[in-house]
């Protein structure tokens, strides 16, 4: 056995003869024979503390269990609200993600179709744009070959011109040689000062030449930036556009060039014609020819003056392109002997950055040169551009345009036709997809949940099995208590054994004093006196063999007290694991808060991206609308387009009218016939252009009022989780100031309780003094005062710490204390617990052991701490190391006490929230009917779509039969009729009747069934055929 430090232990040594016992403290040995009546009863009042004691600690034992066992509960129950609440939380914000991103699905399925839709524009313009490049290189093949003959042509009319003059002038040559001589001078004489003009002229326009040249590349190089830029920044179809534009520009620019050198070409034909004539009126009138000779001479000296011109021109615009570039060349040479010339200068006055300059100046020379030799390249860039586009302006023909303007149009309207109503199917397709992704992710949400109500079961399951086992603990701890009730009652039956065996020893005491004062006077007596002797020797035999067995009963008894410590120390050492878990369930709600504030970070970041996609969708709506206006655009230009051709095609058959009224009448008709056909045909196309753009338009209707919706849960969840992660902020910076003010308590009362330990050892060494003088100064007067029978009523009475009194100190404190009021927890209190203690146990100890008391009670007082997070130690008898052990475990059980608010507090605010997310799944649920709503009315639209295809199709079908069925030759079905009237073959010449009258599939059917019951009849046109 153990006690405290002040209590001394107890050595009780069996022997056949006597039983003696001995202290530690003292060192001295007690015989129950030889011992006196003092010393007997402080043996037994120290045996009685020590007992109590030992009551005291098993009385916060249990209490302290009490509070573990509650909190433990209460932990339990914060976790299962936590965890259904985040189970909520993270349902809400799954189906949340989920709609978004199904959206998102939507949204990218949309894209992905428009983007098919624009590769297979491209690529319908680039095979577009490749067949009619070929038909175009065709004609300018053909205009070529007419542009030989007709130079061919000319060049012999030409000679044959020459050679007459040469004739003519070889015969008028003598007579006229003096005044072609004279005429020459004075036309020599103007030839010169004409050029002295012209040379004055030329260098003035050669000097504006080289202006403009120098301006021209550079207004060049911006407007080809200027275009690259822009085209850049427009999307595809516009580029197209554009590009069709120039092209179309560049084609009229090249018609116009074409008309005037035609007409050109028309003169110089007229002039030579002329010519002719006059020669054959020179023949027959040579008087009037020799007078028109001379003009004629005058004409066509001008005339071969004027080509020289033009080819001096030409040869000085070659001259001074040459020079324009020398100069350039030289100027940039010139430029560069200036720049070696600075740097020279440069070197010369800084010795120093001679490096550094080198390298930037070479460095500019590089990119100058670079600069230069791009210049040179773009130049000869434009000079062939500028050689190209003479010759295809010189190649082209009006033919050309009229049937390249059919073709485009007759082109783009059927590719636009058809392109829309693929546009239409594939977009239908796209919204039929897009909502079986959503019965699909209902059915996900499905299976989540039940999931999530399958796990909720498995808590269930893992909470009755813990309630289980701390029933099962209780039912241990019970069973200990009543094991320590009955202890106590068999010590309560010894302690009265003992005081009734020390009350006989006192009777025997006085008789035998009464003996000796007999014995003077009697001294006859002294037989009877020694027979009396032997008696009471042999009273005093059986006493002492009964006193032995009392000793086998108490040794008895001690050894079960021992091994009742024993199991107390196995109950310590379950409370120590049950902490352990405790401990260990803290750590982990620690690690869920962590990770729900992970899982906060990814939910920001993964909000962050929808956002970011949700602008990209914005942004690719906007460039949808910008299509569909260009779309309009074209749409009308088509229908500006139609309407243009319509008038020139009634202009022509006007003009036809007026010059053919006869002979045209039949073509008039047809083409009559032609243009009705095609206005109806236009008409058709444009009521079709027209419900497409209504569909088109209702569409995108949808789709903003859907991205409208998006925006607004999207707000809700930002809003919820901004409230969220504001009052963990708020928590956390609550915590952080808690912490700092417990770590400057625990310094205070650190401080406070080493002052504490110098006073408790000075107290300790006056109190050992105080019971040695005790020990000596007590007589028997005092102990028959203060001896009285001892009771379980009187020990109730003596024990301050009984689990009575305890009960009600504890059940006071926890009448008071709130869940508001855990947070304010601070050391005091526990000082303050100390002190109520100390004055409980002083009111209720005796005078003479006060400072005992005092003692002991500090030293329970400091322990009652350390025994929440420690077992207790029944084996220790060191004093010094209490205080530090004491301190020890207020720093811990703070530390562990602190952390379980924090928790409540996180989770209060989580509770607070779960009557908003019954709310928030009813919202959900209403969403879903919505969709499911909204899937029906898709499902009905499909539907009506499908009608819709159908019927657009018999219509197509059906115009295409009539179309074919006017191009029929009526000769041609006439044969194949009367053959499938007089012969039998009917079932050869059926598939030739079907594709020539294009039968439906309804009217083949009828047609087989009635050849087949006509062979079975055998009887030819009793049943019809349609």
């Amino acid at each position: 056995m153990s006690s405290p430090s002040n209590s001394s232990p107890i050595k009780i040594d069996s022997t056949t003869t006597a039983a003696t016992t001995t202290t530690q403290g003292s060192g001295s040995t007690i015989n129950i024979e030889t011992a006196n009546k003092n010393e007997l009863i402080e043996f037994i009042k120290k045996q009685a503390i020590h007992i109590k004691k030992y009551e005291n600690k098993y009385s916060t034992v249990i209490e302290t269990y009490k509070k573990l066992k509650n909190e433990n509960l209460e932990l339990i129950k914060k976790q299962q609200n936590q965890e259904e609440e985040i189970s909520l939380s993270k349902q809400t914000s799954n189906s949340i993600i989920e709609s978004l991103q199904s959206e998102i699905n939507k949204l990218s399925s949309s894209s992905n179709t428009l983007q098919k839709m624009k590769e297979q524009i491209e690529e319908n313009l680039q095979n577009r744009f490749q067949h009619e490049k070929s038909l175009f290189q065709d004609e300018i093949k053909s205009l070529q070959s007419q542009k030989q003959d007709l130079q061919l042509k000319l060049q012999n009319i030409e000679q044959q011109h020459q050679l007459e003059l040469q004739q003519q002038h070889q015969k008028i040559q003598q007579e006229f040689q003096q005044e072609i001589i004279k005429q020459k001078q004075d036309f020599e004489n103007l030839i010169q000062q004409q050029q002295q003009q012209q040379q004055q002229q030329q260098q003035q326009q050669q000097q504006q030449d080289l202006k403009q040249e120098d301006q021209q590349p550079k207004q060049l190089n911006k407007q080809l930036n200027y275009d690259s830029d822009y085209l850049e920044s427009l999307p595809l179809e516009k580029k197209i556009n554009i590009i069709l534009e120039e092209e179309i520009t560049e084609e009229d620019e090249e018609k116009e060039n074409k008309n005037k050198e035609e007409k050109n070409i028309n003169n110089l034909v007229e002039a030579e014609e002329e010519e002719e004539i006059n020669n054959s009126d020179s023949n027959n009138n040579t008087k009037e020819f020799y007078e028109k000779f001379i003009n004629e001479k005058e004409k066509t000296i001008e005339f071969l003056n004027k080509q020289k011109q033009e080819i001096e021109e030409m040869v000085l615009e070659f001259k001074d392109e040459i020079q324009s570039l020398k100069k350039l060349n030289q100027d940039k040479d010139i430029e560069l002997e200036q720049v070696k010339e600075n740097l020279q200068q440069i070197v010369e006055k800084n010795n120093v950055t001679k490096t550094e300059i080198i390298n930037n100046n070479v460095q500019a020379e590089e990119e100058f040169t670079i600069q230069i030799k791009k210049l040179e390249n773009e130049l000869a860039e434009n000079k062939s551009l500028l050689e190209l586009k003479n010759d295809q302006i010189a190649k082209l023909n009006t033919y050309s345009d009229e049937k390249m303007a059919k073709l485009k149009s007759l082109l783009l309207g059927a590719q636009k036709h058809v392109s829309e109503q693929k546009k239409q199917i594939n977009d239908k397709s796209n919204e039929i997809s897009q909502l079986k992704e959503t019965i699909e992710n209902l059915d996900k949400n499905q299976s989540e949940n039940e999931l999530l109500s399958n796990e909720y079961d498995e808590m269930k399951n893992n909470y009755e099995y813990n309630s289980q086992r701390i029933k099962l603990l209780e039912s241990q701890l019970s069973q200990t208590n009543q094991s320590l009730l009955s202890i106590q009652n068999e010590y309560n039956d010894y302690k009265i054994k003992v005081h009734y065996a020390i009350k006989k020893n006192q009777f025997d005491d006085d008789d035998n004093d009464d003996d000796d004062d007999d014995d003077d006077d009697n001294n006859n007596n002294n037989n009877k006196n020694d027979k009396d002797k032997i008696n009471q020797d042999d009273n005093n035999q059986k006493e002492n063999d009964n006193l032995e067995n009392n000793n086998d009963q108490n040794d008895e008894n001690l050894n079960n007290l021992e091994n009742d410590n024993l199991k107390n120390i196995n109950n310590n050492q379950i409370i120590e694991n049950l902490k352990n878990t405790f401990e260990i369930e803290k750590n982990q709600l620690n690690e869920t808060i962590q990770s729900l504030s992970d899982q906060e970070k990814l939910y920001k970041k993964e909000i962050s991206k929808i956002t970011d996609q949700y602008e990209d969708s914005k942004d690719n709506i906007i460039i949808l609308n910008s299509k569909i206006q260009n779309l309009n655009q074209i749409i009308e230009t088509l229908k500006d387009d139609l309407s243009q051709q319509q008038q020139q095609q009634q202009q022509q058959i006007t003009q036809t009218k007026q010059d053919q009224p006869i002979e045209n009448n039949n073509k008039i008709n047809n083409n009559n016939n032609n243009d009705s056909d095609n206005n109806n045909n236009n008409d058709n196309n444009n009521n079709k252009v027209e419900q497409i753009k209504l569909t088109y338009e209702n569409e995108i209707k949808l789709k903003e009022e859907k991205y409208i919706e998006l925006q607004s849960q999207m707000n809700l969840f930002k809003k919820t989780n901004n409230s969220v992660l504001r009052e963990k902020d708020k928590q956390l910076q609550d915590q952080k100031k808690q912490i700092e003010s417990l770590i400057e308590d625990l310094e205070s009362f650190k401080n406070s309780n080493n002052n504490n330990n110098s006073n408790i050892n000075n107290s300790n060494n006056n109190n050992n003094n105080n019971n040695n003088n005790n020990l000596t100064t007590t007589t028997t007067t005092t102990t028959t005062s203060t001896i009285s029978p001892v009771t379980s009523e009187n020990y109730n009475k003596l024990s301050p710490y009984s689990l009575s009194n305890e009960n009600e100190v504890f059940n006071n404190d926890s009448d008071n204390e709130k869940i508001d009021d855990i947070n304010k927890f601070n050391l005091e209190n526990l000082i303050n617990f100390n002190s109520t203690n100390n004055s409980i146990y002083n009111n209720n100890s005796n005078n003479n052991n006060n400072s005992n008391n005092n003692n002991n009670n500090n030293n329970s007082g400091n322990r009652y701490i350390n025994k929440i997070r420690k077992p207790i130690n029944y084996m220790g008898n060191n004093t010094d190391n209490n205080n530090n052990n004491d301190l020890n475990g207020i720093i811990e059980m703070v530390k562990s006490d602190k952390t379980p608010t924090e928790v409540e507090n996180l989770l209060q605010n989580f509770a607070s929230k779960q009557a908003g997310r019954d709310e928030e799944l009813r919202k959900c649920q209403i969403e879903i009917n919505k969709l499911k709503y909204l899937l029906e009315e898709s499902e009905s639209n499909e539907q009506r779509h499908l009608e819709q295809e159908k019927v657009l199709k018999e219509e197509i079908r059906s115009l295409e039969r009539n179309v074919n069925l006017g191009n029929l030759q009526p000769m041609y079905l006439k044969n194949i009729l009367l053959k499938f009237i007089e012969t039998d073959d009917s079932d050869s010449l059926l598939p030739v009747l079907t594709t020539v009258m294009q039968f439906t599939p309804d009217e083949v059917k009828r047609a087989t069934d009635a050849v087949k019951a006509r062979k079975k009849d055998n009887n030819y046109w009793k049943v019809k055929l349609f």
